[in-house]
C-alpha cells in the first residue's frame, strides 16, 4: 500500500555544543537546515500530489483521507529531564519552547484542516468559565517518529522516498514512539496512559488583519499550543481528561526514558482513534423528573436517558438504573457526554439528592457532564461546599439570597456580608448590607449596585439559601436573570417552615 509520508533522511543526533538551547537565547542554530528541509519537502509533495484528492499538501505538512494519517515536522527542543513540560507541540510563533517538547513547523490551523481532511471530528475546548469541564471532541493518536545512523552490524538502506531530491539515502534506523510515552507524571511516577489526544479545535477570535475578520487562537494568540498537557481553550489537541494549569503544573516532566537533543528534526504523525468511523464522542440527554406532583422532595425523582436527537435509553428509571447504561458507552470505548435537565417541578432537596448521585459518575473513566440548558443551574451548584455556609470560612464574601415561604408568597431579602474589625480591635467580626429582594427585577437592582468609583460593590458569586421544599421553578423564577448576567450560583438548603 502507498504511504504519502515525509522522508526526512538521516537526522543526525546534535551535542549541546553544536546547537543554541531554546528560551531567552533564541533559536537553535539547526533551525535554518531544518527549515530548508521542510521547504523542499513542500515544494516536492506540491508537485507529486498535484491534483490529488485524496492527498493535501501543506507547508510542513502532508495528509492522506486513504491513509487516514496526518503528518508534518518539528523541531525538538531538548528539555531536560527536570524541565517542566506543559506542551508536547506548540507552533514556530510561540514563545514557550522552553516549556514544550517540540515546536511544529506546520501551523496550528493546517494541522486542524488535515485533521478534518481524514474524517477527525472536532469538538470544542475545555473552557471552565462557561462550565465546559471536559475537553470533548474525537481523539487523535499521535507517534514522534525520526532516523538515526544505523549500527554498524545493520546493512538497511532506507526507502527510497526522499523528498529532497537525492536518489540514495545513508543506512538508518527509525525511531517511533507514541506521544503519550514522552512525558512522566511525578504524583504517580508513570507516563500518560496511551488514550489518544483530544481534538478540540482552537478557538477563533477578531482578527483585523484577516479578510474574514475572524482567526485562529492558536495562530494568534500565546502560548500558540498544538498539544497541550493541560486543559487549555486555545489548544488544537488537548489531554482527554480534566486537567486545569494550576492543578497540573510543575508535575508533568519530560520522560526521562525518552529525552530528546535539541534542535532534532522530527516527524509528527497524527491518527484517528478509530480509523473506520466510529466516534468516540456519546452525546447523551438526562431528565430528572418527579414521580408524583404533589409530593416532589426527597429522593422522589425519576430519569429520562437518551442519544440526543436519538432514541430513548430509559425513562422513568430510578438513579440505580444508569450506571449500567454508561458503562456500555464507556466500555465500547466512547465518552458519554450528558447534559442534565431538571424539571421546574421539583424541590430543591430532590434535586440535590439528585446532584450528589451525578458527582459519584462525572470523572475521568465515567460520564462527562455538560453546560446544562439556557436557563438552568449546572448540576454542581446543588453540591456546594458545605463548610462555606459559615462566613468565617469563606476566603471572600459573596452575595448572600435568603429566600422564605409564607402562605405561599415568596420573600427573598439580599445580603452583603463585609468582614469589619470588632470595637475593641481584637478581632473581626461581620456587618451586613441588606436589600429586599422579593422579584428578579429587584434582585438584578441590587446586584447591580456600584461604589462611588462606580464599581460592583460585590463578587458575581450568590450562596442562595432556600428551603427544602422550595420547587425549582419557583426558585428559578426570581434567580433567572442573575443567572443571564453570568452570576455563579450556590444553593444551600434551609429547613422548612
Amino acid at each position: 500500500m502507498r504511504r504519502a509520508i515525509f522522508a526526512i533522511g538521516t537526522v543526525l543526533l546534535l551535542t549541546s555544543m553544536e546547537v543554541l538551547a531554546y528560551g531567552n537565547r533564541g533559536v537553535p542554530a539547526t533551525r535554518e537546515v531544518n527549515q530548508a528541509i521542510v521547504d523542499r519537502a513542500f515544494a516536492s509533495n506540491t508537485n507529486k500530489y498535484a491534483g490529488s484528492n485524496d492527498v493535501l499538501v501543506l507547508p510542513g505538512l502532508l495528509a492522506d483521507r486513504v491513509e487516514k494519517r496526518v503528518s508534518f515536522f518539528a523541531e525538538t527542543t531538548g528539555l531536560g529531564a527536570d524541565d517542566p513540560a506543559e506542551f508536547l507541540l506548540i507552533s514556530l510563533q510561540s514563545g514557550h519552547a522552553y516549556e514544550s517538547i517540540a515546536v511544529s513547523f506546520a501551523k496550528p490551523s493546517d494541522i486542524h484542516k488535515a485533521l478534518e481532511f481524514i474524517d477527525v471530528k472536532p469538538g470544542r475546548p475545555a473552557f471552565y468559565e462557561k462550565l465546559c469541564f471536559w475537553p470533548k471532541g474525537e481523539r487523535a493518536i499521535v507517534t514522534f517518529q525520526w532516523n538515526v545512523p544505523a549500527t554498524p552490524s545493520t546493512n538497511t538502506v532506507a526507502p527510497d522516498t526522499n523528498t529532497t531530491g537525492a536518489t540514495a539515502q545513508p543506512a538508518v534506523e527509525a525511531h517511533h514512539v507514541r506521544a503519550e510515552a514522552l512525558i512522566l507524571d511525578k504524583r504517580t511516577g508513570k507516563q500518560f496512559p496511551a488514550e489518544g489526544f483530544v481534538f478540540t479545535g482552537s478557538t477563533t477570535i477578531t482578527n483585523a488583519a484577516s479578510p474574514s475578520g475572524n482567526g485562529y487562537a492558536a495562530d494568534l494568540l500565546e502560548p500558540n499550543s498544538i498539544v497541550s498537557h493541560y486543559n487549555d481553550m486555545e489548544t488544537v489537541l488537548d489531554v482527554p481528561r480534566r486537567a486545569q494549569q494550576q492543578e497540573v503544573y510543575r508535575f508533568q516532566y519530560p520522560n526521562p526514558e525518552h529525552l530528546f537533543p535539541t534542535g532534532m528534526l522530527v516527524e509528527v504523525i497524527m491518527q484517528p482513534e478509530y480509523p473506520t468511523g466510529k466516534q468516540r464522542v456519546a452525546a447523551l440527554s438526562l431528565k430528572a423528573a418527579t414521580a408524583n406532583a404533589t409530593n416532589a422532595s426527597g429522593d422522589n425523582v425519576l430519569f429520562s436517558l437518551s442519544e440526543t436527537g436519538g432514541s430513548t435509553l430509559a425513562e422513568n428509571e430510578p438513579f440505580h438504573k444508569l450506571p449500567a447504561l454508561f458503562e456500555k458507552y464507556i466500555a465500547d470505548g466512547r465518552d458519554p457526554y450528558v447534559t442534565v435537565e431538571f424539571d421546574s417541578r421539583l424541590a430543591l432537596d430532590a434535586i440535590c439528592s439528585a446532584a450528589k448521585q451525578l458527582t459519584a459518575v462525572d470523572s475521568n473513566g465515567g460520564i462527562r457532564i455538560e453546560p446544562p440548558p439556557p436557563g438552568q443551574l449546572y448540576y454542581m451548584a446543588f453540591v456546594p461546599p458545605e463548610q462555606f455556609r459559615d462566613r468565617a470560612k469563606r476566603h471572600a464574601q459573596p452575595w448572600e439570597y435568603r429566600l422564605s415561604v409564607t402562605n405561599g408568597a415568596i420573600a427573598g431579602i439580599l445580603t452583603l456580608p463585609q468582614e469589619v474589625r470588632t470595637e475593641d480591635g481584637a478581632g473581626w467580626t461581620f456587618k451586613e448590607r441588606n436589600f429586599d429582594a422579593s422579584t428578579s427585577a429587584a434582585l438584578n437592582e441590587a446586584l447591580a449596585t456600584k461604589n462611588e468609583r462606580g464599581m460592583p460593590i460585590g463578587l458575581p458569586v450568590i450562596y442562595v439559601f432556600a428551603p427544602a421544599t422550595m420547587r425549582y421553578g419557583d426558585m428559578m423564577q426570581l434567580v433567572r436573570p442573575a443567572l443571564d448576567a453570568n452570576q455563579t450560583i450556590f444553593v444551600y438548603l434551609t429547613p422548612s417552615p
